[in-house]
């Protein structure tokens, strides 16, 4: 029987779902039995992954061609990329392509509008370091019109750790006063912010500005 793991996406899928028993299925097979008896699973969550792709299109690169690049043999963004963990080595492809392609242009203007219209947030507005993280938000993607006034009750609510949307102005000022407590620093305020220290910095120079 002709080889099928390549066809297929992964080795294993390929032996246990469409029956090739050549050698390298066979071997993953085995391999997949074998991190399964010790707990050792090579997945990872797909959070990241997804919004590196989302990202992607966002800039004018379609399914397909994001695909073709990874060695993927599918027409489009198959049901694998939008489950909530896959495998580590398919995350490892799609990062090194986002790492490439971020800041060039794509060619598709209609996978591009697709994108705009599905909301999906462009590569500028995700922090590297932050992409992965489930519980980080895209910069200023939906960011409300007014960054002068300051509400005092989302600014409380995001101080005890709540999700709540913010303007640029009132992430500063929770950034500002974060800090001011004892013991804090960037990294725990980062951390609690869920976004990167250079954010964290980038608005805390933002409010020593206005004082």
């Amino acid at each position: 029987m002709t080889c099928t793991a390549t066809r297929h996406g992964t080795t294993e899928s390929a032996y246990t779902r469409y029956g090739c028993r050549c050698p390298i299925a066979i071997r993953a097979r085995k391999c997949a039995e074998w991190r399964r008896s010790k707990g050792v699973y090579m997945t990872v969550d797909s959070t990241g992954t997804r919004r590196r792709l989302q990202a992607l299109m966002r800039i004018g690169w379609s399914g397909r061609e994001l695909m073709a690049r990874i060695g993927w043999q599918g027409a489009a963004l198959g049901p694998s990329f939008y489950g909530p963990r896959m495998h580590v080595d398919t995350a490892a492809r799609v990062a090194t392509l986002y790492a490439q392609l971020s800041d060039v242009r794509g060619p598709s203007t209609v996978t591009r509008r697709r994108a705009e219209r599905a909301d999906w947030p462009p590569p500028i507005a995700w922090d590297d370091d932050m992409i992965d993280d489930p519980l980080a938000q895209p910069w200023d993607n939906k960011e409300p019109l007014s960054t002068d006034v300051i509400d005092e009750v989302a600014v409380e609510r995001a101080m005890r750790g709540e999700a709540v949307r913010l303007t640029t102005a009132e992430k500063a000022v929770v950034v500002h006063r974060l800090l001011a407590r004892p013991g804090s620093s960037v990294t725990s305020v980062a951390h609690h912010l869920h976004m990167s220290n250079a954010r964290v910095r980038e608005l805390l120079e933002r409010e020593e500005g206005a004082a």
